[in-house]
């Protein structure tokens, strides 16, 4: 029942349940076992037993994740190592020619013999070899379009070009119409008679003003779109010291370099050019094939589309001997800098308004299209060979200033 019980001893048991309590009677000396439901139950922990209860939990739950953090972390570590087969991670070697800002995929690349080597300091910063605070910067893909020339085509008379087969074609317009190519991210390679032309009354204007007054456009093959895209202004002009604007029947050193204010955004219809190596001649070995493109003259008009023909280079005593016999009484100089490319036949030549653009010839070792010259000059338009300027002789003088500038 609900009532007490009464013990069958006179004294309680040694032991005793938790919660449980007695009821002495003086006068009987018995004692009664109270139901548990009259007086409120005494809690087994109490507050001090629940706080360190607490503390015991929190003290495991820390050391649990704790361990768990340092594990995950450190076999993050490992992997990482692994990964990248133990490269310290604070000295990766990188090679810089041409600054960037950021690297894209298919249009930048670390090349596979790095020469220059940056180290991770301890405030975070990069340091070159030099103990110099700067920023590693990628290399340019070069010569590698995405759309490739695949079939061989005789600038009149040309085949007009898609979009992707000549990625580093420029139009200039500075002194005219002329063309240029892409190298790196932000200079142009080009003819310097495009700038100072020979014989021409403007070349008393400083550089400085023609680079405000440059029209460079880069991406597409047809002259409206391009405008629609708009002009890349030019930070600085560089002319090769050995061109002579005043000097009209020698084009020696007619090449230039143009400095954009800003770097262009890689991708499929904008892609720099590769310059040669500095030992291989065989690009200019007799019969050697190579493309132009231009947006020069086409059947005695402007262009209107990028067009394009394949020519051959020529041996230099059969350039000297033609020209010998066609320059009609013009002391044309045809230097050790120089080569001539195309047909005797004619009707397949560069022209007016392709001046400044490369002649280009797949090195078939690298499989990159690399640029061997620039187009220079001629006697008439498809009338036999045409004259460009050797860049192989100028690789010194390209790379001084391109590197002279990197940050």
């Amino acid at each position: 029942g609900d009532g007490p019980s009464t013990f069958s001893s006179t004294v309680p048991e040694l032991y005793c349940s938790p919660g449980t309590e007695v009821l002495q009677d003086v006068q009987t000396e018995t004692f009664h076992t109270l139901p548990q439901a009259a007086f409120p139950r005494r809690e087994f922990f109490g507050m001090e037993g629940l706080r360190n209860l607490l503390k015991i939990i929190l003290f495991y739950s820390i050391l649990f994740y704790s361990i768990l953090f340092y594990s995950i972390l450190f076999y993050s570590i490992l992997f990482y190592s692994i990964l990248f087969h133990s490269i310290p991670f604070h000295s990766i070697p990188f090679h810089s020619v041409f600054s960037l800002h950021a690297c894209r995929p298919g249009s930048h690349s670390l090349p596979s013999h790095p020469t220059e080597r940056f180290t991770c300091s301890a405030e975070g910063t990069w340091l070159d070899q030099d103990g110099q605070k700067r920023i590693p910067s990628c290399l340019p893909v070069c010569g590698k379009p995405v759309h490739p020339v695949v079939e061989v085509q005789r600038i009149l008379g040309g085949k007009a070009a898609r979009r992707g087969n000549f990625p580093w074609q420029a139009l200039t317009g500075i002194n005219g119409r002329g063309g240029g190519a892409l190298l790196g991210d932000r200079w142009i390679l080009t003819a310097a008679h495009t700038i100072f032309p020979k014989g021409g009354v403007q070349n008393n204007v400083s550089l400085e003003q023609l680079a405000e007054e440059a029209d460079i456009f880069l991406g597409h093959t047809n002259v409206d779109e391009l405008h629609k895209m708009g002009n890349h202004p030019v930070r600085r002009i560089f002319i090769h010291p050995d061109f002579n604007p005043k000097d009209e029947h020698n084009f020696n050193g007619d090449i230039a370099l143009l400095e954009l204010k800003n770097p262009v955004t890689l991708g499929p219809t904008q892609l720099p050019i590769c310059l040669p190596d500095a030992t291989n001649t065989s690009f200019y070995a007799h019969g050697h094939m190579g493309y132009v493109s231009g947006f020069g003259v086409d059947k005695n008009r402007i262009a209107s589309d990028l067009k394009y023909v394949s020519l051959p280079a020529v041996a230099q005593e059969k350039c000297q001997s033609w020209l010998d016999s066609n320059k009609k009484g013009i002391p044309m100089v045809f230097s050790e800098n120089m080569f001539c490319a195309g047909f005797l036949e004619g009707k397949k030549d560069t022209c007016q308004g392709d001046s400044g653009s490369v002649f280009t010839v797949l090195d078939r070792e690298s499989g990159r299209w690399v640029a061997t010259g620039i187009v220079s000059w001629g006697i008439g338009c498809g009338t036999g060979y045409g004259f460009y300027t050797k860049i192989l002789n100028y690789l010194d003088w390209i790379n001084g200033i391109v590197k002279e500038d990197r940050p």
